[in-house]
């Protein structure tokens, strides 16, 4: 069987608004080209292995990596520094209204936040994936899964013992504190739609907020 973990959409628009606000470039860039990778960004893996080729017939050489750093590499990068400076530059409730506008008309292939439902559709957009399991409380959803599949034993009980790590996190208040109006919790809605008709989130409740 098969399984992937997904996010309740509310709490991942936070999360994605405060990586892009509070991380090094550096790091977000490096991100984005990790993903360009396992998309086939063809221009982009043709240079860097050009590089790599290089410096390993070269080694006394010095080869700066800007060099291999071409027109299309460069239009790239444009964009996710595009979106770290209106992170930076915007509340979450107008980045929100932003992103959502603006996704379907930019080349947001090259993020790592596209609609989580994305990442589980085959060609003829149906899901392959047998479990979906909210990533809150990990743990449990991972042996309520294991239970209904029967496969739990000795060779996979350490799963269940196992203290997942979490990386590149960002600090910020509880995700619920920054929709500040119903229409900003409507747009995530309708940008996570896909994975909400496949998945029953808890919707939290804003109302103390708005």
């Amino acid at each position: 069987f098969s399984f992937c973990t997904i996010r309740n959409p509310w709490d991942r628009m936070v999360s994605w608004y405060h990586f892009l606000k509070q991380k090094p470039e550096s790091i977000i860039l490096g991100k984005f080209i990790k993903t360009g990778f396992k998309l086939g960004w063809r221009s982009c893996q043709k240079n860097i292995i050009t590089y790599c080729q290089n410096k390993a017939d070269n080694p006394s050489t010095e080869w700066p990596f800007d060099d291999f750093i071409d027109k299309d590499i460069c239009e790239l990068n444009k964009y996710p520094i595009k979106w770290i400076t209106k992170a930076r530059d915007l509340n979450f409730t107008d980045f929100v209204s932003e992103w959502v506008s603006n996704y379907k008309n930019e080349n947001i292939t090259i993020s790592n936040y596209l609609p989580q439902i994305e990442y589980i559709i085959d060609d003829d957009e149906s899901i392959k994936i047998d479990f979906l399991i909210d990533c809150k409380d990990l743990k449990i959803n991972i042996e309520n899964m294991l239970k209904k599949t029967k496969c739990i034993n000795k060779s996979i009980v350490h799963l269940l013992n196992y203290k997942f790590p979490r990386e590149r996190t960002t600090e910020h208040d509880h995700y619920t504190k920054y929709y500040k109006n119903k229409e900003t919790i409507e747009l995530v809605e309708s940008y996570e739609s896909g994975i909400l008709k496949h998945y029953d989130f808890e919707k939290p409740n804003f109302e103390e907020n708005i």
